[in-house]
């Protein structure tokens, strides 16, 4: 049977709602229909959500990955429509360069530096 194109639609808002609500756990979402498959009735919803943990968190990410699946899986199922597994899968992003995150990295050591430090060349004598 054919999904009625108001059921994706539906499906695609509860997706953006359902990643609003959990905040804690995702950035963002886009989705995007990138393809159809005419002869056998399917359409590719193409599904990029934005974790918010660090890729060397992979509880976190994993954890928030599969509840993800799960509410897709869960939605879809309800509504009646074919869930097909995704052709690739799932990867996570490595974790940004310090340059590029939102917080500082604490010094690790004191400003001054230890005796000998490149900064410290005075010091040694």
């Amino acid at each position: 049977t054919m999904t009625p194109s108001a059921k994706m639609a539906e499906l695609v808002d509860s997706v953006k709602m359902y990643v609003a609500e959990k905040e804690s756990d995702w950035v963002g979402v886009d989705l995007l229909y990138s393809s159809m498959v005419h002869t056998d009735g399917y359409i590719n919803l193409d599904i990029w959500a934005t974790c918010k943990h660090q890729a060397s968190d992979t509880m976190l990410a994993y954890y928030a990955k599969s509840n993800l699946i799960l509410f897709l899986h869960t939605y879809m199922q309800s509504a009646s429509i074919d869930f097909i597994k995704p052709i690739l899968p799932c990867t996570t992003l490595p974790e940004l360069p310090v340059s590029m995150r939102k917080y500082e990295q604490p010094p690790l050591a004191s400003p001054a530096g230890p005796p000998g430090d490149a900064a410290n060349l005075s010091d040694i004598s």
